[in-house]
Order: C-alpha cells, then sequence, then structure tokens
C-alpha cells in the first residue's frame, strides 16, 4: 500500500471485531470483508510523491548524533530552531530515509524524553523549528524511478517515506470525520 495504510488497517480491524460474532457461512460474503481499493499507475503525473520531514523534539544533542551516523553524496537539510545547515546523505532518497530513520531511532532509544514527529511541507517544518526550538531535516523528495528496486532489493520503504500531495489535499480527512 503506498498511501492509505491507515484507511487499510482501519477497514481490517473493523472486519476483525464484526468477524467474531458471524458463522463462517455469514462470513463468507459479509460487506466488511472486503475493502475498495484504487490501482494507479505510479508514472502517472497526477501521482506525486512529497517528502515527509522529521523534527525531533527535547533532543538538544541530536544534530551531532544524525550527523555522527548518516553521510553520503546526497543532501538533505538540517534546521536547528530558525538557522540551516547541509546534512549529507546517501545519494538515493529511499537510503537517505532509511539511514536518517534509523539514526532517529537510535536516539529515541538512548533518550526517553526526545521524540519525533512527521511534517508535511518545508514551511511548516521551518515554523515548527523556530517556534519549538526542534531539530528538523528536510528529506529529499523520493524518486518514483527508484521506487521499485529499492523494495526488490532491501523490502518495505522506511515509515513515513513519502505522501502522495501535499497536506493541504489531506485536510477532507479532519473535514469528513467532523460529520
Amino acid at each position: 500500500v503506498g498511501d492509505g495504510n491507515h484507511s487499510l488497517a482501519t477497514a481490517q480491524a473493523h472486519w476483525k471485531r464484526v468477524r467474531k460474532g458471524l458463522t463462517p457461512e455469514e462470513r463468507e460474503n459479509h460487506p466488511a470483508r472486503y475493502a475498495l481499493v484504487e490501482i494507479e499507475n505510479l508514472h502517472c503525473d497526477g501521482i506525486v510523491f512529497e517528502p515527509i520531514h522529521r523534527i525531533m523534539y527535547d533532543a538538544p544533542d541530536f544534530a551531532d548524533h544524525l550527523t555522527a551516523r548518516v553521510g553520503g553524496e546526497g543532501r538533505a537539510t538540517l534546521i536547528l530552531g530558525g538557522a540551516k545547515a547541509r546534512l549529507s546523505v546517501p545519494s538515493d532518497p529511499a537510503e537517505a530515509y532509511a539511514a536518517v530513520q534509523s539514526a532517529i531511532d537510535g536516539y529515541l532509544q538512548g533518550h526517553p524524553d526526545a521524540s519525533v514527529d512527521y511534517i508535511h511541507g518545508a514551511g511548516d517544518l521551518e515554523q515548527l523549528c523556530a517556534e519549538r526550538h526542534g531539530t528538523g531535516v528536510l528529506m529529499p523528495a523520493l524518486s518514483k524511478d527508484g521506487f521499485f528496486a529499492f523494495v526488490a532489493k532491501k523490502g518495505a520503504l522506511p515509515r513515513k517515506s513519502f505522501s502522495m500531495g501535499e497536506a493541504y489535499e489531506k485536510r477532507y480527512y479532519l473535514e469528513t470525520a467532523e460529520l
């Protein structure tokens, strides 16, 4: 599942609850057993991979931790409060996500007061870093060209590697939840 994995997981959890009270015959054709999915051509111009950035809170030495563990010929941007610095990452954006996420996970294990959040939109990340004194990582966009090669070689992409569309396009999730 490229996007919509939360919706699919919710549908699966709903089915698991519903089926407990059903006979095997009732389970066979119950509508909650099925999920509606849409299959898209990954290379369609309408499918846009937007990066999902990272921000660390209560992590004063995270920048040092990250730069000591991540490197390469690629580029990401490290944001400390309001200041920006270049962060060397692997040149393959999927590898960059894997390296940065691994460094975050390692840091969190040794720093229980620290936390991470995943942010859509560079402007929002910069604003949060400035307002809340976070350490942000402005991630590179994931390439469609290397998508299947990475998955075939390494398996699933690291969590929160991309979003299909900008954050403002996802506002309907909140608006429809209020109906």
